[in-house]
């Protein structure tokens, strides 16, 4: 596929991804006073405690510091890719603000714009995108803490927006409403983009597999091992790149390889387990 077009198609996606968020916020949680957790969740605060100002402005406020700090540690393509998921999420939560909510239940509206919100957030995610916040601020605490997963990192920001929530709105109830949203959202996401595994291995055969494994080293921080095969039909040796790697870092290896080599064949396959240094050992969970 041409280069533009697929960066078209990125960018495209991460744009449809970003509406879908916004539209599961302001139709179901925010009505409800839910929160969505992240940045997002705490601009929706922010507009509650302040009294002014809407959660796309805060959300894109206070990405402002996040994606100064993350610049220098993050891949060109995913930072640049993030920056367009966090405007474009920004820019549809301010516009979507004034749409008519539908009247729901606090708990249906939880489950709805969790999924919902998953859905658009998945969107985002598949192409090797993300909408800033949380996401990048885990990325930049792993280096300090590598035992813990990015996942480990994310959830314990939003339980602590799940417990600003509280006492925001002096309600327990929408604490436990908004857990719920974001356990939905997040069950959304891997659904849609990885089925439910837990971790994989993948293979890659490339001629720029030096450019490919210093990227994998660099961005997604996993180690590579490299191999020499033979094909069968010509004969000829080639180099073979093998990687371990957590479910939610699929999307950005694909979208990595692709933008790396558009000829790479890639393998991805489901690993019941993986013990070592990154994952877990044999008594403990470490990632």
């Amino acid at each position: 596929m041409n280069h533009g077009v697929q960066t078209l198609k990125i960018y495209g996606t991460v744009l449809v991804g970003s509406a879908v968020f916004a539209l599961g916020f302001h139709w179901f949680l925010s009505p409800n006073q839910i929160n969505v957790g992240g940045l997002s969740g705490i601009g929706l605060l922010l507009t509650t405690i302040l009294g002014f100002g809407g959660v796309g402005f805060y959300t894109a406020l206070l990405n402002v510091p996040v994606f100064f700090l993350g610049y220098r540690h993050l891949g060109r393509s995913f930072f640049l890719r993030s920056l367009w998921g966090m405007l474009t999420s920004s820019i549809f939560l301010e516009v979507f603000s004034n749409l008519p909510a539908p009247q729901t239940e606090p708990l249906l509206g939880a489950l709805m714009g969790g999924a919902v919100g998953g859905i658009g957030l998945g969107l985002v995610f598949w192409v090797g995108a993300s909408t800033g916040g949380v996401d990048i601020i885990a990325r930049l605490l792993k280096g300090k803490f590598p035992e813990l997963s990015l996942g480990k990192l994310i959830f314990c920001v939003d339980i602590l927006v799940v417990a600003l929530t509280g006492l925001v709105y002096r309600d327990l109830n929408k604490a436990l409403y908004s857990a719920a949203s974001m356990y939905c959202s997040s069950q959304m996401v891997d659904r849609l983009l990885y089925g439910g595994d837990r971790t994989a291995v993948a293979m890659i055969v490339s001629q720029k597999h030096t450019a490919i494994a210093k990227k994998i080293e660099r961005e997604l921080r996993r180690g590579v091992t490299i191999f020499s095969a033979t094909g069968s039909y010509t004969g000829e040796h080639r180099p073979v790149l093998m990687t371990a790697m957590r479910r939610n870092q699929i999307a950005q290896l694909k979208a990595m390889v692709r933008e790396t080599d558009g000829e790479a064949f890639v393998i991805l396959q489901e690993a019941h387990q993986i013990f070592g240094t990154g994952f877990r050992d044999r008594n403990h969970e470490n990632s």
